[in-house]
């Protein structure tokens, strides 16, 4: 018997997710679950396409898994601003998700700058975490390419604003669904968000002044440009 296929969207924290996630959830066949950490997507009913918005590191990781003592950690101050992103709040791992259904991975991308910028200016996270959250999302995304590559779709939220259109027909090509043109109601319909837009000033740049870049922001900006090159 065939998995039943399920969506999972991924990305940094800060990196487009809400916006993209409400998009494929305004499709009249899917139901999207926002930062769901119980698998909830096994009860869905209805006969629509179960999906999932998590970001990575801090909702979920490739082998990591929510362990209940760290609820301890959760609520001191000190530990929960010092291991945020080390400790991924679902009880299911990303392994889980593919060994249990046929998944349809969307990785978002977003401009390194640009994500790095709002995670320490919107999500208090200092640069040093942002980095380490940034590698782990991008290990993540270079095993799935090595072991599930047909199930993995890389998408540039920076695209997404300049084309919302044509990049949401690739998202249900990919999902194998009929474009709704529902999904480009997305930014009235993102709760987390309200009165949002396809905001084209929240584009970043592709011009970089390499000698100028932090090392390890350096880093980062060359995996992204390697991974972004494969996305629609």
């Amino acid at each position: 018997m065939p998995k039943p296929i399920c969506v999972v969207v991924l990305g940094l924290p800060r990196s487009g997710t809400t916006l993209i996630s409400t998009a494929i959830g305004s499709h009249e066949d899917v139901c999207m679950l926002d930062e769901d950490f119980f698998m909830s997507v096994r009860r869905i009913s209805g006969g629509k396409t179960p999906a999932v918005k998590l970001c990575i590191p801090n909702h979920i990781q490739m082998n990591r898994k929510w362990r209940t003592w760290w609820g301890i950690i959760r609520i001191n101050g000190f530990l929960r601003k010092r291991l945020h992103y080390l400790l991924p709040r679902s009880y299911y791992s990303l392994n889980d998700y593919i060994s249990t259904y046929d998944v349809r991975i969307i990785c978002i991308l977003r401009e390194p700058l640009k994500t790095l910028s709002a995670m320490d200016n919107r999500g208090h996270t200092k640069l040093r975490k942002a980095l380490r959250a940034a590698n782990v999302a991008y290990d993540m995304y270079d095993e799935l390419l090595d072991r599930i590559p047909e199930q993995v779709a890389f998408i540039s939220f920076d695209r997404f604003l300049t084309s919302p259109e044509e990049q949401n027909r690739m998202i249900c090509s990919f999902i194998d669904h009929d474009f709704d043109e529902k999904m480009l109601e997305a930014p009235a319909k993102n709760t987390r968000y309200p009165g949002q837009s396809f905001d084209k000033s929240k584009i970043g740049t592709e011009d970089y002044d390499t000698e100028s870049l932090d090392p390890g922001i350096l880093k980062i900006v060359e995996r992204y440009k390697k991974l972004i090159s494969l996305s629609f």
